[in-house]
Formats: C-alpha cells, sequence, structure tokens
C-alpha cells in the first residue's frame, strides 16, 4: 500500500487492528468508509446501504473507495448495517481550539461501537438479544440480555433445551468462547469468539452472580 495522508493511515491501521468490523471514520460532516487493497468495507457498505461508491481522489487509480453518509443521518446508516449482520466501530472527531485559530487540530477516537445485539431504537413488541453460550461438555451456559428492556436470562441447559430457548428468544447476536463447537446452535447469526483467558468455569460464574445479585442458585 502506497504512502498516504496521516488521517489515511490512521483510517487502515484502525481498520487492521478491527479486522472484520466496518470503521465509519467522521470527517468533516461525513462519515466515511474507505477500501483500498482489499482491506476495509467500502463496497460491501456502499452495497448493503445503496448509496455510491466513490474514489477519495478520482485521478488517482490507487485513491481509496469511498463510501459515506451524512453525520445528521447517520443513526439510520449505521442501524441499517447491524441489521445486515454487521459490526461498526464509529470513529468521532473534535476539533481543539477556537474556531478563529488558523491551525485547528482535529482528534478522532473510537466512540461507540454498534453490532446486531446493541440495537436500541426497536418497536416496543420487539425485543433484541445478545446472547452468550458457553460449552461444558453436555450442557451449555446460556445467558443473553435484551438491550431494549434489560431483562436478562441466566441459565444452564442440555443441547436440546438450549435449541428450544434460542429459537424462541432469537438472538440478534453471540458471544461465545474458543471451545465452542456446536455452531449449529447460532442458526447463522453474527458472532464474536472471545478465546478461552476470558471465559470462566460455570461454577465460578454462579459463585459470582449469587455474590453480586444475592442469587441462591443462579444456574
Amino acid at each position: 500500500m502506497k504512502q498516504h495522508p496521516p488521517l489515511i493511515k490512521f483510517y487502515f491501521e484502525t481498520q487492521k487492528k478491527y479486522d472484520g468490523c466496518i470503521i465509519a471514520c467522521e470527517i468533516g460532516s461525513f462519515f466515511e468508509i474507505l477500501e483500498i487493497d482489499g482491506v476495509g468495507f467500502a463496497k460491501e457498505a456502499a452495497d448493503i446501504l445503496d448509496i455510491v461508491l466513490t474514489r477519495k481522489n478520482k485521478s488517482d487509480k490507487d485513491s481509496p473507495y469511498m463510501a459515506g453518509f451524512p453525520v445528521a443521518s447517520a443513526k439510520g446508516y449505521f442501524k441499517k448495517l447491524a441489521e445486515a449482520g454487521k459490526t461498526v466501530i464509529v470513529i468521532t472527531q473534535d476539533v481543539r481550539g477556537r474556531k478563529t485559530d488558523k491551525n485547528k487540530s482535529v482528534g478522532r477516537k473510537i466512540s461507540q461501537i454498534i453490532s446486531p445485539g446493541t440495537i436500541f431504537d426497536l418497536p416496543d413488541y420487539e425485543k433484541n438479544y445478545l446472547c452468550s453460550i458457553y460449552e461444558d461438555n453436555e450442557f451449555y451456559g446460556v445467558s443473553a440480555v435484551d438491550v431494549t428492556t434489560g431483562e436478562i436470562i441466566v441459565t444452564e441447559l442440555s443441547k436440546n433445551s438450549t435449541f428450544d430457548l434460542l429459537s424462541a428468544i432469537n438472538p440478534s447476536e453471540f458471544l461465545i468462547s474458543s471451545n465452542f463447537s456446536s455452531f449449529e446452535l447460532l442458526n447463522k447469526k453474527p458472532f464474536h469468539n472471545l478465546g478461552s483467558t476470558t471465559i470462566k468455569n460455570l461454577s465460578s460464574a454462579s459463585i459470582v452472580l449469587s455474590s453480586v445479585y444475592g442469587i441462591d442458585n443462579p444456574t
């Protein structure tokens, strides 16, 4: 990849760090999604959102592809990407210094992560569960939270009973541990693998839940 200005370099460094996620970077009054040399998701985002795909510099064939939308209407675009099963890393800007300063510096940082399981503005009758599953031999530890109401489900079930529960609540997104092998339980929904270091066994989790919520037998 050729040398690019600092902002473009920052974008693609962030994109590589969050591989598989769509990076939406606030640039002026627009959010931009970029892609170059197979890195980034501008083409896919343009297709999902039905917006124009262009290049930052149309006369330069090595210029990144761009797909952008106004900051003022970004909420709807982010929701559409999440509903398509995508996780969006939102980078916003802040301008430091007075507007009269000639050399205003713009800082940018990750301000939000939007995924299928974290969409809040749904109709009252719809629920949106973010679900975590931990596999322990023939049993499954299942926890789910409806981000719209705060409802929490925590239980330990057999595989068949887990199928039934997931069919009933229909989670939008899953968090799983690295030892998870029953991918058919996920029903082709988006998932994130947390690895093995962040997962404790079910008995340890039970102790934590019991102490925090005052429940005799959380599982």
